[in-house]
C-alpha cells in the first residue's frame, strides 16, 4: 500500500511542479509585450518544455520528491530555493551556450519569481492537506504497532515521516506485561495476548508487527487478523535497524524472498561506475597501444623473457581471472619467492618487500612510475577488474585469508583502491588494508571513485611508491 500511495503522490507532485512551470513561463510571457511574436512565442514554448524537465529533476535530487515527509516547511523552502537556483543558473548557461539573446533578462527574472512563489505556495498547500485533513479524516488508516523494543521505536518515528493519504498511529502492543508504557510518545494499549481483544473493540486497520526475536509464535494472531479481516504487516526478526546493510523483500517469479545485499551499491551510482570503467578502459589501452614498443624494447634489452607478466588472480566472489602488466621482474621470479618468505615485510597474507632482488633496472623504473600497472586496462574492459577497487589478491594469498577478509572479495577488483592512497608501499599490516577495503565496500559512492582517482594521480605524479 504505501510503495503504492508513494508513486502516486510523488506523480501527483511531479505533474503539479510542471503545470506551475508552465503557468509561470505564460505569465511572465503575459507580462512581457516586446515577446508577443510568433518567434518568440515558439522560444518560450522550447524554454517552457525545457524548464519542466531541468526543474523537475533538481527538486527530485534535492529530495523534494522524497517518500518521506519534510520536517518543517522551511526545510521545504530552503530545497525549493535551491532548486530554482539551480535550475535558471542551467537555463542561462543553456541559452549562453546556444546563442540565444532574444529573451530580455526581465523575462527570465519574471519567469524565475513567479516559479519561485508558486512552488512555495504549493508546497504550503500541500502541507496543509496532508497534515489537517488527510491527516486527520475520519477514514484515515489507524496503526496499531505490536512490539515495544527499539525496532518497535525505529518504526514509530519512519511510520511518523511516511507520506500516504493519511494515516495515525493508534498505539502499541507489547509482547510482556512488564515492557515500557510508552514509545515514540504512543501509548500502550495493552499486551500481545490481548491482540484479538483490541482489534474487536477497536477500529485499527493495519497492524505491524515488530517483535525483536523468534521467542513468539505470532501465527495465531496473524490468523486473529486475517479471521477479522485486518491488514498487517511483518518486521522480519532478522531485520537489525544498526545493520550496516539493509534487508532486502524481492519476488521471483511470484515467491517472496529475504535477502540482505552486503554489497550496497546504489544502481545508478553503479551504472555510472561501470561506464566509467569501460571509458576509462578505452583510454588506458589506446595509452598501452602507444607505449608499448619503447617500454616492451626496453624490457627484452634488459633481461631475457616475455614482455608482460600474466599471473592467476582471484576476482569478484572468488572468479580466477589472468591478470597483466609489463613484467618488472626476472623470467624465474615466481621460483625464487620461496627464498625470499622469510624477508616479507606486510603482516598477514600480502608478500611485499621494499629491495626485492628479483626487480629489475627497467622493472624499478616502470614501478616507480606505475607504467607497469597499463596492460591491467585490458583486464577491465573484459569487466575482471574496474579502475577503482580493492588490490587483486594471489589464490595463494586468498588460502590464507581470515573469514572476515573474504569480504573484500564481493567486488570487482580494482587497478587502484583506498589502500594505494592511503600509504601505498608504507602500508604494512595487512588487516589494515583489509580495514581500507571494507570501508570503501560498505561506503561506497560513485564520488568516491573520483575522489580515489584523482587522489591515485597525485599520488603517481610524486612517485610515492607503486600502486
Amino acid at each position: 500500500m504505501y510503495s503504492v500511495q508513494v508513486q502516486h503522490f510523488i506523480t501527483a507532485l511531479m505533474l503539479l511542479d510542471a503545470g506551475l512551470v508552465a503557468v509561470s513561463a505564460l505569465g511572465a510571457w503575459a507580462l512581457d509585450p516586446p515577446l508577443q511574436n510568433g518567434d518568440a512565442r515558439r522560444l518560450m514554448l522550447g524554454i517552457m518544455v525545457y524548464m519542466i524537465l531541468v526543474v523537475n529533476f533538481f527538486q527530485l535530487k534535492l529530495g523534494l520528491y522524497s517518500q518521506r515527509r519534510p520536517p518543517s516547511y522551511a526545510h521545504s523552502l530552503r530545497r525549493i530555493t535551491a532548486a530554482v537556483a539551480l535550475a535558471f543558473s542551467v537555463l542561462g548557461l543553456t541559452l549562453h551556450t546556444l546563442g540565444i539573446t532574444a529573451l530580455p533578462s526581465y523575462f527570465l527574472a519574471n519567469f524565475a519569481i513567479l516559479l519561485f512563489v508558486f512552488l512555495c505556495l504549493s508546497r504550503a498547500a500541500m502541507d496543509l492537506v496532508v497534515e489537517h485533513l488527510f491527516m486527520q479524516r475520519l477514514h484515515s488508516r489507524r496503526i496499531l504497532i505490536v512490539g515495544s523494543d527499539r525496532r518497535a521505536d525505529m518504526l514509530a518515528k519512519l511510520l511518523a515521516k511516511q507520506r500516504s493519504w493519511g494515516h495515525q498511529m493508534m498505539g502499541f502492543v507489547s509482547p510482556d506485561r512488564d515492557a515500557v508504557d510508552v514509545i515514540y510518545g504512543l501509548p500502550r494499549i495493552g499486551v500481545l495476548d490481548d491482540l484479538e481483544a483490541i482489534l474487536t473493540d477497536q477500529v485499527v486497520d493495519e497492524v505491524f508487527f515488530a517483535l525483536p526475536d523468534n521467542r513468539h509464535d505470532i501465527r495465531k494472531h496473524l490468523e486473529t487478523c486475517e479471521r477479522l479481516g485486518v491488514t498487517y504487516r511483518i518486521i522480519p526478526a532478522l531485520f537489525d535497524p544498526s545493520a550496516p546493510h539493509r534487508m532486502q523483500i524481492d519476488t521471483i517469479q511470484g515467491v517472496p524472498t529475504l535477502g540482505k545485499d552486503m554489497v550496497d551499491f546504489n544502481p545508478s551510482g553503479y551504472i555510472y561506475k561501470r561506464v566509467m570503467d569501460y571509458l576509462g578502459g578505452l583510454v588506458g589501452c589506446a595509452l598501452l597501444a602507444l607505449i608499448y614498443v619503447p617500454v616492451a624494447l626496453a624490457i627484452r634489452l634488459d633481461t631475457p623473457g616475455p614482455v608482460f607478466f600474466t599471473q592467476p588472480r582471484v576476482g569478484r566472489n572468488g572468479r580466477i581471472f589472468s591478470i597483466y602488466k609489463f613484467r618488472t621482474m626476472s623470467a624465474d621470479a615466481e621460483l625464487c619467492k620461496a627464498t625470499l618468505l622469510a624477508a616479507n615485510e606486510m603482516n598477514g597474507a600480502l608478500f611485499k618487500i621494499a629491495d626485492d632482488p628479483r626487480v629489475t633496472r627497467v622493472g624499478r623504473f616502470l614501478r616507480r612510475s606505475s607504467l607497469d600497472e597499463i596492460p591491467q586496462f585490458i583486464n577491465v574492459l573484459k569487466g575482471e577488474m574496474s579502475l577503482v577497487g580493492p588490490r587483486p589478491p594471489t589464490p595463494d594469498e586468498v588460502s590464507c585469508y581470515a573469514t572476515h577478509q573474504c569480504r573484500r572479495l564481493s567486488v570487482r577488483p580494482g587497478i587502484t583502491g583506498l589502500w594505494q592512497v592511503s600509504g601505498r608501499s608504507n602500508v604494512k599490516d595487512f588487516e589494515h588494508t583489509v580495514e581500507l577495503d571494507l570501508a570503501y565496500i560498505d561506503g561506497w559512492r560513485f564520488w568516491d571513485d573520483i575522489t580515489i582517482l584523482l587522489r591515485t594521480l597525485w599520488v603517481v605524479i610524486r612517485g610515492d611508491g607503486a600502486l
